[in-house]
Parts: structure tokens; sequence; C-alpha cells
């Protein structure tokens, strides 16, 4: 139910700020489970910032499906 909240909070909430704390809260999800809502985010959010935001919080994880997906941006020709 959490990652909905948060989820919504990052799609629909007007404060620039709120959406950066939101993507934040993903990246702190026990267990791993944000990176999936992270690589969502950075995958299909329209804002530049949010994506960036969620590509910065995948590389910090050090999750191995993480780092697998920013490869595959980095490196998509």
């Amino acid at each position: 139910e959490a990652p909905d909240i948060i989820l919504e909070a990052i799609e629909k909430d007007p404060d620039p700020s709120v959406r950066k704390h939101a993507v934040f809260a993903l990246s702190q999800l026990e267990d791993g489970k944000g990176v999936s809502y992270l690589i969502r985010v950075g995958k299909e959010s329209s804002q530049r910032e949010i994506r960036k935001e969620a590509f910065f919080w995948l590389a910090q994880s050090n999750d191995p499906e993480a780092l697998k997906y920013l490869d595959k941006v980095l490196n998509d020709d």
C-alpha cells in the first residue's frame, strides 16, 4: 500500500520537493523492494528531474537489478 501512495505523490503532487522526497522514500523501502519502483519511475516519469532522482537512488542502491537497468540506459544506442 505504501508504494502506491508514494507513486501517486510522485505523479500528482504539485510541489517538486514533495515529489523528490517521494522518490527518496521509495529508495528507503526495506529489503530492496523500492528498486523495481525506482526503475518504473526512471522509465515512466515525464519529469526529467524525477527521473534523475530515481537514477541517483538506483545507483546508490548497488542492487544488481538496478545496476543492470542503469547499464542498459547508459549504453542503449
